[in-house]
């Protein structure tokens, strides 16, 4: 059995980042997971107290794990360059690791979960992560599945790669594979596997002569959609989640608030052991159909982007003239 690291860069979320360790400590396979912590330097004083809060509990005991490593930076370098050093770190050791924000809270069983599917699919060229997040739906499994196949989703909120696998999309991602591919994206109308909200993104992010680089242009859960679609890859996600989502209450550099739907109060599982039991049905179609459902983009949204779509179709690198109208 191979165990996977867990990476978790952070700076003065104090409360996440204690609900957080909190909830991997009583994890049944926290005594084989090496945990590496990036505490990033506050940039001004407004983030001081709870930077100072969370040295404070660093210095406690962790010896539920097989190790706890902190790395303390010395100046501010941010969220994206916090997860590139431990990334880096982890690739010098192991082949696998296991990323997260510091604002999830994990089931009991999170870790099993994640290191049996990361060795169950480790030699399969298809599946490209797993991701222990999976939505409020009751997604359409065969009987007794407790995992599942797709390629529509990549939650990023605890989520598994293989270092060989995720060099590969790195690569690919960060050289422009998405905008490159935008015209027979289009023309083929493989963007219509994407959700609602990946339409979306990907006609604004990913069409020629607008923007720079942006979510899609990086390791994201945005562009991680795009991808799979794309390049037909897939991710394994729980039928019940393992992760609750504590970061949309706007302290997050990323996620806004929600009215959509109260994260924080969604239902994890809460067994202490998991049994890998896949998903033989593979209904993407319906499992895509109800993800839309659950986002619930408004039919306005979804018109604009058949419209945007057309007249890209139609102008061509010449929609750059025009993006005034199509992309505002």
């Amino acid at each position: 059995m191979k165990y996977a690291p867990i990476l978790i860069p952070t700076m003065c979320r104090y409360n996440h980042f204690f609900r957080l360790i909190e909830s991997l400590k009583v994890n049944t396979w926290a005594k084989y997971t090496d945990i590496y912590i990036g505490l990033d330097y506050p940039p001004s004083s407004k983030y001081e107290e709870g930077y100072k809060q969370i040295c404070e509990y660093l210095d406690g005991d962790f010896s539920e794990f097989a190790s706890f490593n902190v790395i303390k930076h010395v100046k501010n370098i941010g969220s994206f360059a916090n997860m590139t050093y431990l990334k880096d770190i982890a690739f010098k050791k192991y082949d696998r690791f296991i990323r997260t924000d510091d604002d999830c809270e994990f089931s009991p069983n999170f870790i099993e979960y994640m290191d049996k599917c990361l060795m169950e699919y480790e030699a399969d060229s298809d599946v490209i992560a797993v991701s222990g997040y999976s939505y409020p739906i009751d997604w359409q499994v065969s009987r007794g599945a407790t995992a599942l196949k797709e390629n529509f989703i990549c939650p990023m909120w605890g989520t598994g790669f293989w270092r060989d696998k995720f060099c590969r999309i790195e690569n690919d991602i960060n050289s422009g594979c998405l905008k490159h591919a935008v015209d027979s994206v289009l023309k083929d109308g493989l963007y219509k596997r994407m959700l609602d909200t990946s339409k979306i993104e990907y006609i604004n992010l990913c069409t020629p002569y607008l923007l720079g680089r942006n979510l899609a242009s990086f390791v994201t859960d945005i562009s991680m959609r795009m991808y799979s679609v794309i390049y037909n890859k897939y991710i394994i996600i729980p039928v019940k989640s393992k992760v609750r989502n504590w970061g949309f209450d706007g302290s997050g550099e990323y996620c806004a608030k929600s009215a959509h739907y109260s994260f924080e109060k969604q239902e994890i599982d809460d067994s202490l052991d998991f049994l890998l039991d896949m998903d033989v049905k593979c209904d993407m179609e319906e499992n895509r159909k109800l993800q839309n459902r659950f986002e619930n983009i408004p039919l306005k949204e979804r018109f604009k982007v058949l419209i945007k779509v057309f007249l890209y179709r139609m102008l061509g690198k010449y929609a750059f003239y025009y993006r005034k109208y199509l992309y505002k």
